[in-house]
C-alpha cells in the first residue's frame, strides 16, 4: 500500500512542479516583453515636450491673423473699452 501513495504523491509533486515552472517561465517572458516595450518608450517624454512647444507656438501664429485688426475697429473696441488680444497666450477678446 505504501509503493502505490508513493507513486501518486510523487507524481502530484510532479505536477505542482511544472505548473510552478511553467507559470515562472510565463512571467519572465511577459517581464522582459515590458522591459523591451519600455525602452521603446524612453524618448516620450523629450517628443512630448517638443510638440507642445510646438502647439504654442502655432496657436500664437494661428491667432496672429485676427489680432490685426484695422484702423478703424481699433479705435471703436477700445472706446468701448474692450481688449484685443492683450492677454500673454494671445486669447483676448475679438
Amino acid at each position: 500500500m505504501q509503493e502505490p501513495y508513493k507513486q501518486w504523491a510523487q507524481g502530484h509533486i510532479d505536477r505542482i512542479k511544472k505548473n510552478l515552472n511553467d507559470a515562472r517561465a510565463e512571467h519572465s517572458g511577459a517581464v522582459k516583453e515590458r522591459i523591451e516595450s519600455v525602452g521603446q518608450m524612453k524618448d516620450v517624454v523629450s517628443i512630448t515636450e517638443g510638440l507642445f512647444a510646438l502647439s504654442k507656438v502655432w496657436s500664437q501664429l494661428s491667432l496672429k491673423p485676427y489680432c490685426i485688426p484695422s484702423k478703424n475697429h481699433v479705435g471703436d473696441r477700445q472706446a468701448r473699452g474692450r481688449k484685443l488680444c492683450s492677454t500673454p497666450e494671445g486669447h483676448g477678446r475679438l
